[in-house]
């Protein structure tokens, strides 16, 4: 979907029913077309730097705080 739909950035969290966060943050940063398109991970396990690691830009671990990713999600969208 990204692919297709080109967003200006994505949220992803880590921990998905049926496929692995860390592969599709592989998967999104090892693409030509999904490379460069900035992503917030989210996650119940706090180990941003393993988000980071694997490509993520952003790590915010939940519970969310909704004003923290409005922020996050501002300043990533003020940079595109």
């Amino acid at each position: 979907m990204a692919r297709k739909h080109r967003p200006d950035m994505l949220t992803l969290d880590l921990n998905m029913p049926d496929v692995d966060g860390y592969t599709v943050l592989r998967d999104l940063r090892g693409d030509e077309q999904t490379r460069s398109i900035p992503i917030i991970c989210i996650s119940v396990e706090a180990d941003p730097a393993a988000a980071l690691a694997h490509g993520a830009n952003y790590f915010l671990e939940k519970p969310l705080d909704i004003d923290k990713l409005r922020e996050v999600a501002g300043r990533v969208l003020a940079a595109v």
